[in-house]
């Protein structure tokens, strides 16, 4: 925020033609990481299913707990790329 002007130094970065410099990468991370995300959870099902011990229970109970965190909980990044519009 700048001290000598009366408005934010971000305000209207959106309607620039140069704003995917910035949204660009951050929605390329989001995705990477989700290809990532979902590989190594496929993975990991994958060699759980051959076997059923009590280690690998409490590891299903665990994924499932995560799974459920990451539903309730990762939807901030998308929200970040949205800028508000300034109520005045």
């Amino acid at each position: 925020m700048s001290s000598n002007l009366d408005t934010d130094c971000w305000e209207g970065y959106g309607r620039s033609p140069f704003v995917w410099i910035i949204t660009g990468p951050m929605i390329g991370a989001l995705g990477i990481n989700l290809i990532f995300l979902v590989n190594i959870i496929r993975i990991l099902v994958t060699k759980m299913k051959t076997s059923s011990t009590f280690e690998i229970v409490q590891i299903r109970r665990a994924m499932k707990s995560h799974c459920s965190f990451v539903s309730a909980a990762g939807h901030n990044p998308p929200a970040v790329l949205c800028q508000p519009s300034r109520r005045q």
